[in-house]
């Protein structure tokens, strides 16, 4: 039987909102919430045509709207579009219309969220002298692992391990590069995988690879509750007991029809205590997932342990 959203009886999963004083969250102002009252109605509402205005008021925007749902996208959203060449007045203001959207916030928001929770979870494993072997599917370009495992401070020279997998052989030339930039992970043992996500489950399961930490960000907006499902059931096969697994979906938002039609970014938007129920029914159970909330909303992030007792 298909999975049926409908069908859900049990008790909707409640989602903690993150407001973590140490990681410099972005928010929406007083004054950002009435301008966004006015301003978001009238952006949904947009044509489609209007694409080409905004790629033309500024360069960073066209990147993005070019390279939607790539790491080219997401790297210049990390970097709040901004450039080190010289703008213009104007190129500046856009570029602030643009880059400050609530979306665009919660991007960086979800990144700084998952990179906490990838860098507690190395800390964990690293204090119990425990192996660390990390899989990132769709890893694009890798940032949030690799700044994780600086930011975890592993010794060098411990036993720590990272597998990249995207199908897109740029975002992989673009990880090498980024991850070449810190030496101090000369000594860990990195490998890249240019494949698709099937391909791969089939060639880790047929080898009986197992992971202490998995991350998937930023993929599961594109599958189907079915696809999910499925993805995440494999997920679970392939982590060591007691192993985690660090996920995200974006949700409904009061900007979802400007970037689906306008800026040609469609993604599935599900609520956090959707993403949850996907996740236990693929045998991640409740009680072992840890819900949360970026500030904004836009970004549902959900940690779950790997536990066969139940």
């Amino acid at each position: 039987m298909l999975y049926n959203r409908k069908n859900v009886t049990s008790m909707k999963a409640k989602a903690m909102v993150d407001k973590d004083p140490t990681l410099g969250y972005e928010y929406n102002s007083f004054p950002k919430k009435i301008f966004n009252f006015f301003f978001v109605p009238i952006l949904n509402n947009l044509p489609k045509k209007f694409q080409e205005y905004i790629k033309k008021s500024n360069k960073n925007a066209k990147e993005v709207i070019d390279n939607a749902t790539t790491h080219v996208a997401l790297e210049i959203i990390y970097h709040g579009g901004k450039t080190k060449h010289k703008s213009s007045f104007i190129k500046k203001l856009f570029r602030s219309v643009w880059f400050n959207l609530t979306n665009t916030k919660g991007v960086r928001n979800r990144l700084k969220l998952t990179k906490r929770e990838l860098r507690n979870t190395i800390k964990e494993f690293v204090a119990k002298n425990e192996e660390v072997h990390i899989l990132s599917i769709a890893a694009g370009s890798a940032r949030a692992v690799i700044e994780s495992i600086i930011e975890a401070e592993v010794p060098k020279g411990y036993p720590l391990s990272v597998t990249f997998l995207d199908k897109n052989p740029k975002a992989a030339e673009y990880s090498k590069v980024l991850i070449d930039s810190f030496p101090e992970l000369e000594t860990v043992d990195k490998k890249w995988h240019t494949m698709t996500i099937g391909s791969f489950f089939d060639e880790q399961m047929h080898l009986n690879k197992k992971f202490t930490i998995i991350e998937m960000v930023g993929l599961i907006d594109y599958f189907s509750d079915e696809k999910a499902i499925d993805t995440f059931s494999k997920i679970n096969s392939m982590l060591h007991d007691n192993g985690m697994f660090i996920t995200a979906n974006i949700c409904p938002n009061p900007e979802q029809k400007f970037i689906s039609s306008v800026i040609d970014w469609s993604m599935i938007y599900r609520h956090p205590h959707e993403l949850s129920e996907l996740l236990h029914t693929a045998n991640f159970h409740k009680e072992y997932q840890t819900i949360f909330h970026e500030p904004l909303r836009v970004h549902g992030v959900i940690v779950s342990r790997k536990n066969d007792i139940l």
